[in-house]
């Protein structure tokens, strides 16, 4: 069979961070100075021990720290790389080979520039929202994981971020990693309940930033640039019967796969671009 040129174009939306602010007792305390009518110390006193002791209850409500039950990560492959979709990201992987458990660092892009080395909190459990993440997974394989992490407490200690062919190198301080559930409608993800947690405290991370166009591919099982692809099956949208992708693409001089979620508001926007590019290119071949 001649060779064939594979494109692979993946896709998917992340929004921006949402803050949240929470509020003490503003309110309570305007009910007490409405309704206090004495004016001697004893009562001012009272009102101070009360607002204190509201304040220290909500807080330690708030720090609730979950304990761990795995600890430590023991990266055998590191890679580091940089897309405009996902920032800059480093990557571990516990073996070259499935399954295999992974860790990436993931670093938020503002206007093509590279964050600032630095100390920047970990954001919650939610993937579509954070910009800074922790995510792991365990036992994973090209189905994907079987458990699925988001650090939600802790740091990442930036010592640098790139640039490109430059080092992606930092300590995760405190990092608490929390299994989550991925709404695959909406890729929303939010602690699961009596989920695992793995903490990671003083891991160290360092590698090369890369790129896709450097045709990187750590993760295990996963084809390179110039590798041969192994022939796999999809279905027609017009016969609803699975395809063989060898033989579909065996008289063409290349062809383009373009991967995308129902989700994502970014492919959805992109899709009426792909479409003119590929009828451009019919003619060639692709």
């Amino acid at each position: 069979m001649k060779q064939t040129a594979l494109f692979t174009v993946a896709l998917a939306g992340w929004l921006a961070v949402v803050g949240t602010v929470a509020s003490c007792g503003d309110d309570d305390e305007e009910d007490r100075k409405t309704t206090d009518t004495g004016t001697g110390d004893d009562t001012d006193t009272e009102n101070q021990d009360t607002a204190t002791t509201d304040t220290t209850e909500g807080t330690d409500s708030e720090v609730e720290v979950p304990q761990c039950k795995s600890e430590g990560f023991a990266p055998l492959v590191e890679t580091a790389r940089v897309s405009t979709i996902f920032g800059v990201e480093y990557l571990g992987f516990s073996s070259d080979s499935m399954p295999y458990d992974q860790l990436v660092v993931r670093m938020k892009m503002v206007e093509m520039r590279y964050p600032e080395a630095g100390t920047y909190a970990l954001e919650g459990a939610d993937l579509s929202t954070c910009t800074n993440c922790v995510i792991a997974g365990k036992s994973c394989s090209n189905d994907g994981c079987e458990k699925l992490y988001v650090g939600t407490f802790g740091d990442i200690v930036a010592q640098s971020v790139g640039p490109y062919k430059k080092a992606m190198k930092g300590i995760l301080s405190g990092v608490i990693m929390e299994e989550v559930e991925q709404d695959p409608n909406t890729g929303v993800t939010s602690v699961k309940p009596g989920g695992d947690v793995w903490c990671l405290d003083n891991f160290e991370y360092d590698a090369t930033v890369l790129s896709f166009a450097d045709g990187t591919c750590p993760r295990p099982g996963i084809n390179c640039v110039g590798e041969t692809v192994p022939d796999f099956t999809m279905t027609s949208c017009d016969s609803g019967q699975d395809v063989s992708m060898a033989e579909l693409t065996q008289d063409k001089k290349a062809v383009l796969y373009v991967l995308v979620t129902g989700w994502c508001y970014y492919c959805t926007e992109w899709m009426p671009e792909v479409v003119p590019y590929a009828e451009a290119l019919l003619e060639s071949g692709l």
